[in-house]
């Protein structure tokens, strides 16, 4: 094959590809600019942002099917991930919403647990 003979045809298309890339390089770059200042704003996690991305782009019925799996998948690592949580032992405590004064002092500090001075 003489190549000689597409010379042009080449080499005008890899300047076109090369060209190409360049804008696709550009474009991405605004996108992940974007794309940063919307995560920052709603306080978003990237990886997460990341996951509905290639959710978003997959078409309709293989998008359906995806879901069909993962909501049900959440709420099962959920309840592994968070059941598993030692609970405060101060959630629910009660403060008061006024300090004891006076005789009202006295009395709590007699019942309280420990060593009375």
């Amino acid at each position: 094959m003489e190549l000689s003979v597409h010379h042009d045809r080449i080499i005008g298309t890899m300047s076109a590809i090369k060209s190409n890339e360049r804008t696709r390089a550009s474009d991405a770059g605004e996108d992940r600019a974007e794309i940063g200042d919307l995560l920052e704003l709603t306080g978003l996690n990237k990886k997460a942002f990341a996951f509905i991305r290639s959710i978003d782009k997959l078409e309709a019925d293989k998008r359906d099917d995806v879901l069909r799996s993962l909501h049900p998948l959440l709420d099962l690592m959920d309840t592994h991930w968070n059941g598993q949580k030692t609970p405060d032992m101060f959630d629910d405590a009660v403060e008061p919403s006024e300090p004891p004064v006076g005789d009202d002092f006295d009395a709590a500090l007699a019942s309280a647990p420990g060593d009375a001075a």
